[in-house]
């Protein structure tokens, strides 16, 4: 399970570490927020301690307006990569070593993953949304389960583990996936008539047999495209993902465990709903447009960067390396930024990452 910065609670109880945390060092009197600012209620004395003073967004607005700004700024560096590869970049290295079908396989990655990102920010619009005071208990975890689907998968196709004629294959087995769901829609439209299902028909066959010709050239069994609890594997939140889960088949249980997490973070009860699926989805999406960018550029810019830093700020995420990934995984070098769509925000000309290790 990560680590948001949450803990896993029974019951509120006195002289807690977060009590003490909020005793005045010089008069033991209580501290209050005033603002961003924590100051003792008896003397006045202002904390500077950062690790102290550090203050969640508890105020559901506050934290519901901080992901719409993050999830804005966010797909707009997405949406200026778009699907097309990019000279340089680790796509364009893997489709050189590929031929003839291998190749055209490849070359669904890039789209399959584009579509996946701008879908998980699509779902984090429609997650404010629900969440906007007064939220219901039940009614949004499925779109935030929504979020874990699309951005988990980017995660898995684009595992910087596997070659590039296994990430053809995987590729393969999203369109294999996606074909059938498609043949399945058109025949119930259609009233049961099979006559609908043959165009599709050809292409799972046609596709379903270059999978095994690759796979069989690998040595490796065709894959299919993960369930929930492994795509959850790849952003190391199988926890969160069972939580959210049960919550959606209206188990108690797991919303009163979300309520105490989420109270870790500065959340007043109320607000509880909305602090776990903010900094929960929040993070998710990040992890996908990191890793699509690692993917599709020669190097992810520090535009992209300071973005993820001006975000996870806002939000008030934790400070540890572990949640802010980019910091252990980059350091900066220039090169140039990618052509933009219009209509996007422009962007300064600035640095890109390379690699550490």
């Amino acid at each position: 399970m990560r680590d948001w910065g949450l803990t896993m609670v029974e019951a509120r109880v006195k002289n807690t570490a977060r009590d003490r945390a909020f005793v005045c060092e010089r008069c033991s009197g209580k501290m209050l927020y005033d603002g961003e600012n924590l100051s003792c209620l008896m003397c006045g004395y202002e904390s500077l301690d950062d690790e102290r003073v550090r203050r969640g967004r508890v105020n559901p607005g506050e934290m519901l307006d901080a992901l719409v700004r993050f999830r804005s700024e966010l797909s707009h560096f997405v949406e200026a990569i778009g699907p097309r590869v990019t000279s340089g970049s680790p796509a364009e290295r893997e489709l050189a070593q590929l031929e003839n079908d291998d190749a055209v396989a490849h070359a669904l990655v890039p789209n399959l993953a584009y579509q996946s990102v701008f879908a998980s920010g699509h779902a984090l619009i429609a997650l404010a949304r629900g969440l906007e005071p007064p939220a219901p208990e039940y009614g949004t975890w499925a779109t935030s389960n929504a979020v874990l689907q699309a951005t988990g998968l980017v995660n898995w196709l684009l595992d910087p583990s596997i070659s590039a004629a296994e990430r053809a294959l995987r590729a393969l087995a999203i369109e294999d996936q996606e074909l059938t769901a498609e043949a399945q829609v058109m025949l119930g439209m259609s009233g049961g008539q099979q006559d609908a299902q043959g165009p599709f028909a050809n292409a799972i066959a046609s596709n379903r047999a270059r999978a095994a010709q690759l796979a069989s050239q690998l040595g490796i069994d065709v894959p299919s495209v993960p369930n929930s609890d492994e795509l959850a594997s790849y952003l190391e939140c199988s926890a969160e993902q069972r939580m959210f889960a049960s919550i959606v088949a209206g188990r108690p249980w797991a919303l009163l465990q979300a309520t105490a997490m989420a109270s870790s973070l500065g959340a007043h009860p109320s607000g509880a709903v909305a602090a776990i699926q903010v900094a929960t989805t929040a993070a998710w999406y990040a992890r996908a447009a990191w890793t699509f960018a690692r993917w599709m550029l020669p190097t992810p810019g520090a535009d992209l960067v300071s973005t993820l830093e001006r975000g996870y700020d806002s939000i008030g995420l934790p400070e540890d390396e572990r949640t802010r990934f980019w910091r252990t995984a980059a350091v900066a070098v220039p090169v140039a930024e990618p052509r933009r769509p219009r209509g996007t925000h422009s962007m300064r000309s600035s640095e890109r990452i390379v690699r550490s290790r």
